[in-house]
């Protein structure tokens, strides 16, 4: 039998083009996809969030609506970092209030102040009138960087721009424009516990503002003491919430610093903690001697689901602490507040 002859260039070309002609309806769909996520971004850029966005997207976009939607007349309102928007168990606290209804606005620590205010403004827009505004948050303020970049630009539109460099663009259009078909949950633990952005916003409007960290506890605590204090870029923020709180009143506003956890060095978690209140109180224009009393600088490793947040006997502990002091400080300047602007 005659040997097969070896291929010729033109066959070889050929083959090559069979595999094109092969391959061209996949690259085509692909094409077709991402001009059809590209054209989405520019009409509704949520959708487009890369993963470790769409979390803080979830967040910001649902607590911009209920700022525009609790009602005026909420009791207790919370705004603030995602220590508050975790740490505070709202029916435990209505509870406590004898039935004050709650409501949290706390988004993200990336947020800032100017996030803080936003929120509040928005409040205050529709005649908000809390009897009590919780600053709810961490004597820590997070670095400044591409993540407050992102996070100020949710404020924006509720919407985030995909991330610039090619590849992680084109897998999040993808990712976005496939997001209203499939299911798609948030990340990690977050999207084990939730599942997707609809769910979670479901459980954050159920609870009035307020959700779990369901991340998994450390084994150990963090091995250093976290650099307690206020960056330049918060400081530079805090003059427009401080036009918010005195656009609201100054005397229903209340500062809510949260637990650090008590593996750290407690000389310096209570140094933090004090220091942050002296800076907070003046640069917000809020009276030191109103400060609730009685609520906990820390608490144990076994009280915190992560680096921040609170488990849920840690809000237990912290919520129950909350409610007594706000007792405490309504029987000292009762409610109703008389609206003195008015």
């Amino acid at each position: 039998m005659p040997a097969a002859a070896p291929p010729t260039p033109i066959a070889g070309v050929a083959a090559l083009l069979a595999l094109a002609r092969a391959a061209l309806p996949t690259g085509l769909a692909v094409l077709l996809a991402f001009a059809a996520a590209d054209l989405w971004q520019m009409l509704d850029p949520i959708s487009v969030l890369p993963a470790s966005g769409r979390l803080e997207a979830a967040i910001v976009g649902a607590q911009l609506d209920r700022a525009r939607t609790i009602p005026a007349d909420t009791d207790v309102v919370t705004i603030g970092d995602s220590a508050g928007l975790i740490n505070i168990d709202p029916g435990a606290l209505r509870a406590g209030l004898d039935g004050a209804s709650v409501e949290g606005l706390n988004t993200v620590g990336f947020a800032g102040p100017h996030g803080h205010a936003r929120m509040l403004n928005d409040f205050l827009a529709r005649g908000g009138r809390p009897q009590r505004l919780l600053v709810a948050m961490r004597n820590l303020s997070p670095p400044s960087g591409a993540s407050a970049r992102q996070v100020e630009r949710l404020f924006v539109s509720p919407r985030a721009l995909p991330p610039p460099r090619l590849l992680p663009r084109i897998r999040a259009r993808l990712q976005g424009g496939a997001e209203t078909l499939l299911y798609l949950p948030l990340p990690g633990a977050w999207g084990d516990y939730y599942g997707g952005v609809e769910q979670y916003d479901a459980f954050l409007r159920e609870r009035h503002g307020f959700v779990h960290d369901p991340v998994p506890a450390r084994a150990t605590p963090f091995p250093v003491v976290p650099p307690f204090g206020l960056n330049d870029t918060f400081r530079a923020e805090l003059p427009e919430l401080a036009a918010a709180i005195a656009a609201l009143g100054a005397d229903r506003v209340r500062l809510v610093l949260m637990p650090e956890n008590d593996a750290w060095d407690a000389e310096t978690t209570a140094a933090g903690h004090a220091a942050a209140l002296r800076e907070l109180h003046t640069a917000l224009g809020l009276d030191a001697a109103r400060q609730l009393d009685g609520l906990p600088i820390r608490l144990g490793p076994e009280s915190f689901a992560s680096f921040g947040h609170l488990n849920a006997a840690g809000r237990a502990q912290l919520t129950a602490a909350l409610a007594a002091a706000l007792r405490r400080d309504r029987a000292r300047y009762p409610w109703p507040i008389a609206d003195l602007q008015g």
